[in-house]
């Protein structure tokens, strides 16, 4: 079952789990939710955990995402 789903999408599960759980935080805070509550509604323990998950998948630091997380991420998006 992993093999296949490694297959069709090109990660296996628990990235593609994790990043999933980040598009639903990062929806979130779109939307206007704190960090606080985009983690929680994504499914992490806890700001800190989101943050962390964030900053691994984004090589973004996370006192720049703390700060400003959209913003910071749009910076990486674009090269600046």
């Amino acid at each position: 079952m992993q093999r296949l789903f490694r297959d069709e999408t090109e990660l296996p599960f628990t990235n593609w789990r994790a990043r999933a759980k980040l598009n639903v935080a990062i929806s979130r805070l779109r939307a206007g939710d704190s960090l606080p509550a985009a983690a929680h509604y994504a499914g992490y323990a806890s700001r800190a955990s989101l943050l962390k998950s964030l900053s691994r998948e984004s090589g973004v630091p996370q006192r720049l995402l703390a700060a400003a997380p959209l913003a910071a991420l749009e910076t990486r998006a674009t090269g600046g």
